[in-house]
């Protein structure tokens, strides 16, 4: 085992004491992106808790309309069975509404699957990353 001198022992210290200022100053500025990512991670939970009231109100959207084509349907049947109603001609004229609400629903719900998707892909990879799966 070899000694070393104390002009040696200083110059390892030294040498130490700038690595560690180093070490602080990588430290310090960890923190503040993971300070800026805690931020980040509740901007997007209020993102998510957003999406989420969207589903909600897309699916009432989409419950709302099955009822009125549920009842135009039954309408349609009393009708076939020799029942005319008012409601009936009032719901006929209303069907390229219908027609058209239809293509509506269709529209935002592939835009709330597209992003639905996007959203979670990305929370689901953020999620392995951050749990140290590889």
């Amino acid at each position: 085992m070899s000694t070393m001198t104390h002009t040696e022992m200083h110059a390892d210290h030294r040498a130490w004491k700038n690595e560690h200022a180093t070490w602080h100053d990588d430290l310090r500025a960890w923190e503040k992106e993971v300070d800026l990512a805690l931020e980040s991670l509740e901007k997007s939970k209020a993102a998510l808790t957003r999406h989420n009231e969207a589903l909600r109100t897309h699916a009432a959207a989409i419950r709302l309309y099955e009822q009125r084509c549920a009842a135009h349907e039954h309408e349609l049947a009393r009708y076939e069975r020799g029942q005319e109603t008012e409601a009936l001609a009032t719901m006929a004229h209303g069907h390229l509404d219908e027609t058209a609400k239809q293509d509506e629903l269709r529209t935002v719900h592939e835009q709330t699957k597209r992003t639905h998707h996007g959203m979670i892909a990305n929370c689901q990879l953020l999620l392995k990353l951050l749990a140290g799966d590889e």
